[in-house]
């Protein structure tokens, strides 16, 4: 089918937005009308090189990683031109019980978080606390998720130093990976278990 693709496309150097029409037909992919912004960017290598590919591609294949998803765009001559990875987080919205902290088990139900992908933002109950805040996800890093702006009530609770490690875990964490369809690790930025999470069935 016919169709239009709005994407942009952004570095350490340069930002600049582009316009295509494309044409698929099996793994056929051909772009055409190729508009970008016209900006003077400085030690902006990348510019030409993303426009050029999108000129030559013919064909195109995709590939299930994990939770991403890759597109590989290959010329005429089948050579690998562009490789573009499709950050998917989705599978973090939802209820989760949180039953580990700190690489240590919990079982109480009451520690929950609601994480909110499409429109960005974390709820939940840390303990007798509520906890609501942002979420930010990198593109360029695979598997990447922060909270930010978190912000919680202040009761004081029987269980205080559980309650501040998951609240300090919180902060920490910048990579989410799935263990299984139901569970799911946060980790910092080294990769370090912070918090362990169970996917709960909503009725």
């Amino acid at each position: 089918p016919d169709g239009s693709i709005i994407g942009s496309f952004n570095d350490r150097l340069s930002s600049y937005k582009l316009k295509a029409s494309f044409e698929l037909d099996g793994n056929k992919l051909v772009f055409a009308d190729v508009l970008s912004t016209m900006r003077m960017c400085e030690n902006a290598p990348f510019e030409y090189q993303i426009n050029y590919a999108l000129s030559q591609a013919a064909t195109c294949k995709i590939v299930q990683k994990g939770n991403e998803t890759y597109l590989s765009l290959f010329d005429s001559a089948k050579t690998q031109i562009m490789e573009l990875r499709k950050h998917n987080m989705d599978y973090l919205s939802g209820v989760w019980q949180i039953v580990g902290v700190s690489g240590e088990e919990c079982d109480d139900e009451a520690l929950k978080l609601v994480i909110d992908i499409p429109e960005m933002r974390l709820h939940g109950n840390v303990g007798c606390n509520i906890v609501n805040g942002m979420l930010l996800i990198d593109a360029d890093k695979s598997n990447s998720i922060q909270f930010m702006q978190l912000i919680t009530t202040m009761k004081s609770c029987p269980d205080q130093e559980r309650e501040m490690a998951i609240l300090i875990s919180l902060e920490e964490v910048e990579q989410a990976k799935p263990v299984s369809e139901e569970m799911v690790v946060l980790a910092d930025k080294n990769g370090k278990e912070l918090l362990k999470l169970k996917k709960i069935e909503v009725k």
